[in-house]
Order: structure tokens, then sequence, then C-alpha cells
């Protein structure tokens, strides 16, 4: 059993990083789309408003991961780098909202239909789009399976809608506003050869960048926190398909 498995293991190995017969153009244009799951870290909310102890409020938001899809243009320049540009989308609930007990009130945030002392959870989203210029690199682009590595930079339309209301009772915050970003993002992942010019890619995400600002719109509620920034950070994996145009062959 144990030769056995050595010799698969052997076997598996020469596979990955065997040449190929059937290799992709080693230059030109190429388009692709992924398709996968993200999840966001929690997000930190800070007021634009201080409290009475002279500063922000601040509401800790659990996220929620959902679904995410990329497109992507992109131009090969050699068998190792490539060049592309990206849009993506990812969609986030929010799970949770807690607040620091010891601060000033409102404290946390509830849902408006909230009878206090039990605080539901608000209702709201946060939608991240982005437009990302990404520059990436594969390794051993004649193996069966190839490793990539890539950086990439862009703007992030992060929207916002949230309604809730304070736990001292009457006050309230009311949000539905975009803000559009500065953003980068760090990638890795593996990409095989289906076909001649069909490759599947593996992919995950790192995305971070300036925080947004999102000023409370105005209603009925007394708002007691003018607006609320923050930092987005998110990650993300996904399978995709890359159909490669080019015609000189590796």
């Amino acid at each position: 059993m144990k030769k056995k498995a050595l010799m698969l293991g052997g076997m598996l190995a020469a596979l990955a990083f065997a040449p190929q017969a059937m290799a992709e153009p080693s230059n030109g244009w190429y388009a692709a789309f992924d398709l996968g799951y993200h999840w966001p870290d929690d997000v930190e909310m800070r007021s634009f408003e201080d409290a009475s102890d002279g500063n922000p409020y601040k509401y800790d938001f659990e996220m929620e991961g959902d679904v995410a899809g990329f497109a992507r243009l992109g131009y090969r320049l050699d068998p190792n780098w490539r060049l592309e540009l990206e849009g993506g989308s990812r969609t986030s609930d929010i799970g949770a909202v807690a607040g620091n007990p010891a601060r000033p009130l409102p404290n946390t945030l509830c849902s408006v239909s909230s009878v206090l002392p039990i605080c539901n959870t608000p209702n709201g989203s946060i939608q991240s789009y982005t437009l990302m210029a990404n520059l990436i690199y594969d390794f051993m682009p004649d193996a069966t399976l190839k490793p990539f590595v890539g950086f990439g930079i862009g703007v992030n339309k992060l929207d916002l809608s949230v309604a809730a209301r304070g736990n001292s009772g009457v006050q309230g915050i009311l949000i539905d506003e975009e803000d559009t970003v500065f953003a980068y993002q760090w990638l890795a992942g593996l990409s095989w050869d289906a076909t001649e010019r069909l490759n599947v890619d593996v992919t995950y995400r790192y995305l971070n960048g300036a925080d947004a600002d999102w000023a409370a719109s105005g209603d009925s509620f007394v708002d007691p926190v003018g607006g609320l920034k923050a930092n987005y950070v998110d990650h993300s994996l996904t399978f995709g398909v890359r159909y490669a145009f080019g015609q000189e062959a590796a």
C-alpha cells in the first residue's frame, strides 16, 4: 500500500510539472469571468460627530459572506506576465451590530422595529463594486498546474444602506449613501489549461483601500452621529474561465 501511494504521488507530481501539449497563446488578448464566495472582515464604523466624552461613536458591524463575481479583460505580454482590467461585485448583509456599553448612549444600534430593551440587528447591507487594473505573474507557464500571483489598484464604490435606532430609545440613524475610494488588492491562485485557449482559474483576492464616508440621510430620526466612516476589507475565493484570443502559440 505504501509503495502504491508513493507511485501515485510521483505520477501526480510529474503531471503537475510536465510541459503541456496544449499550451495557450504566449501573447495577446483574453477575456475571463469568475464566480465564487467572499467574506468581509468586520467593519468598525466611526461616527462623524463626537459623543459626550469627546470621542467618535464606534460600532462593530459584523458582515455576512455572499456571492462575488468578476469580469476581466486582459492582455498577455509574454508567457509569464499579464495585464488586465477587472470589474467586481460583492454583496454583504449586516449580520449584527455591537457597541461598547461603557460609552455614551446610543452605544449600540438596533433594528427600527426593536422594542427595547430587546435590541435586534438592524436591516442593512454594504454593496462593493470595484474596478481594478491588475498585473499578474504566471509561474511555470509550461506546467499543467500554473500558480500565479498578482497585484491590482483601482477604485471601490461602497454603497451602505442601514436603518437603525439607538438603544437610548429615541435616537436613530438612516443611511443610504455611496462613496468611491481608492482600493488595492493582492491575488494568488492556480490556473489549468482545459484546452488550447480555455483556462480554468482558482483565485484568492484580498481587497483593502482608503476609508469611506457615508453621510446620514435627512428623515424623522434624531441623528446623533451625523454619518459613519470605515475601512472595508474583503477576502474572496472564485472559480473562473479564461479564453485566450492570441495567435502566437507558446
